[in-house]
């Protein structure tokens, strides 16, 4: 009899490992799992502050909880730390999504209009007509395709714009790595990126802070303005207040699309 009960609590721990195994491998590799097998909500909320306990970084313990909510597919949650933290995570994803769709149709207009680069007023023409958007959301576009295409006149940029595929157009900004930090309160802050061998190489922040979330880009250059190895090791080092955060490594560069 105790033989038996020692075999079902052990079919019962297994199974519950390998549920557990299953869920979190569909998380990690984007599968998703059958709605009967799918965690709940709150199971999900504890899972994700259970893992994002485990993090070294605590100074950015509020971004790996949003970043872990995204993964575990728990939207409530995700929009719960992102309101949390101001809300510009999500504002700048949806304005990354707005501009990939807003650049297809200026494109796709453009190459359906017999001649349309000949007129120099084209461009504006097309931003103008772009559905569902206001007047501060094509100016943003037009800054942003004046940037891409720096010292072009409207009627080139259109030519580009005709001539370019989509990934063409979006996957020239320059590489750069991003740095999250949360200051609860007005406090200095000082940060410096070190390569491998330790030594200072960028000191991106030193003064006083305002309490709020703050994005540090970083763009592979040294104190200098000098162009710095991409592909080369680098870690960063936060002071807040005088206090040392845990040292850590840089996240790989990325494009801004």
């Amino acid at each position: 009899m105790s033989q038996d009960k020692t075999f079902n609590a052990g079919s019962w721990l297994a199974g519950l490992v390998t549920g557990l195994a299953l869920t979190v491998a569909y998380i990690k590799f984007g599968y998703t799992l059958p709605a009967f097998l799918q965690p709940t909500a709150a199971v999900q909320g504890k899972t994700v502050d259970a893992l994002a306990s485990l993090a070294v970084d605590r100074n950015n313990l509020a971004e790996l909880q949003r970043e872990l909510a995204l993964d575990f597919r728990n939207p409530d949650r995700y929009l719960e730390l992102d309101s949390r933290l101001g809300g510009f995570i999500t504002e700048e994803v949806i304005w990354l999504e707005r501009t990939r769709r807003d650049i297809k149709r200026l494109q796709d207009g453009l190459r359906g209009v017999s001649n349309a680069t000949a007129s120099a007023s084209i461009l504006q023409q097309r931003l103008e007509t772009l559905p569902g958007r206001r007047a501060a959301e094509r100016r943003q576009l037009r800054r942003f395709l004046q940037q891409r295409f720096a010292g072009l006149s409207d009627a080139e940029i259109a030519r580009r714009l005709v001539r370019l595929s989509l990934a063409e157009v979006l996957q020239q900004r320059p590489p750069f790595t991003r740095i999250w930090l949360h200051l609860p309160a007005p406090a200095p802050v000082r940060l410096v990126i070190y390569n491998a061998e330790d030594q200072p190489i960028r000191e991106l922040v030193n003064g006083v802070q305002p309490a709020g979330q703050y994005r540090f880009y970083w763009n592979f250059t040294d104190d200098a303005g000098a162009a710095v190895n991409r592909r080369a090791n680098y870690r960063y080092q936060i002071w807040v207040d005088g206090q040392p955060k845990q040292p850590q490594p840089l996240p790989p560069p990325a494009a801004l699309f």
